[in-house]
């Protein structure tokens, strides 16, 4: 099991078997059955998102290199798929090969995901919101494209993006190797990739979260986890 979303009527699974399902929350036990199951991802699910601003949509990212859309409303399938080029309808891809989705998360109307080929997408999921009704009306599904990307220019495998809690919705925090770098993209015709000064390098970065910092909780720093010397440390990044 990769993810586990809750929301009031419905909550979401998905990991390795290529299944994504949904469940009455309501009614949540050992023995449950779940509502409706779809197998429309060809590899391992790896990651998810939901966000508040769309509280009927959530994102699964997969080892097939592609970032579908679901709509607890439509149990009809995935409703749209995020991807970069148009031939092969991947999300994340090295000259047309699928390339995993790393990591996805998502905040307000925006989502950001990582992929193996080191890139970082950003996306507009406000279309998402209208997709059972394009499908329905018109017979399609929507298609979304990037509305900005970056090349993080590493061999490094990319680990791990913190999105949801930003003090900015176009401040974005990746990691990979022993680094850490902030991702600014309110220019989305050339997005900046600043490194986390105020964290050093360290054996990896396991984990990362926006979250206040300070004991008034007004103040919003970047968490990020590392082993170090086989220690488990956290150190704050303030923005």
């Amino acid at each position: 099991l990769a993810q586990e979303t809750v929301r009031p009527i419905s909550a979401e699974t998905f990991g390795q078997d290529h299944t994504v399902a949904m469940w009455d929350a309501d009614r949540l036990a050992p023995d449950a059955t779940p509502l409706c199951m779809w197998q429309e991802h060809t590899d391992m699910i790896t990651c998810g998102a939901t966000s508040t601003s769309h509280p009927n949509v959530f994102m699964t990212g997969s080892q097939d290199g592609t970032i579908r859309c679901w709509d607890v409303r439509h149990q009809g399938g995935c409703v749209a798929r995020l991807y970069t080029d148009d031939n092969t309808h991947l999300a994340h891809h090295v000259n047309g090969a699928p390339c995993a989705v790393l990591g996805l998360d998502a905040m307000g109307d925006t989502a950001v995901s990582i992929g193996a080929e080191g890139h970082v997408c950003v996306w507009d999921i406000r279309m998402t919101s209208q997709a059972v009704q394009q499908i329905t009306q018109m017979g399609t599904m929507p298609i979304f494209l990037p509305s900005a990307m970056a090349a993080m220019g590493t061999d490094a495998p990319l680990l791990r993006i913190a999105y949801e809690n930003s003090p900015s919705p176009f401040l974005a925090a990746i990691s990979f190797g022993n680094s850490v770098y902030s991702l600014e993209f309110s220019d989305s015709a050339q997005p900046h990739l600043h490194p986390c000064t105020n964290l050093p390098p360290a054996e990896s970065y396991t984990d990362l979260v926006w979250a206040p910092y300070s004991s008034e909780g007004g103040n919003i720093g970047l968490l990020a986890v590392c082993q170090q010397n086989m220690l488990v440390q956290i150190g704050v990044d303030v923005v």
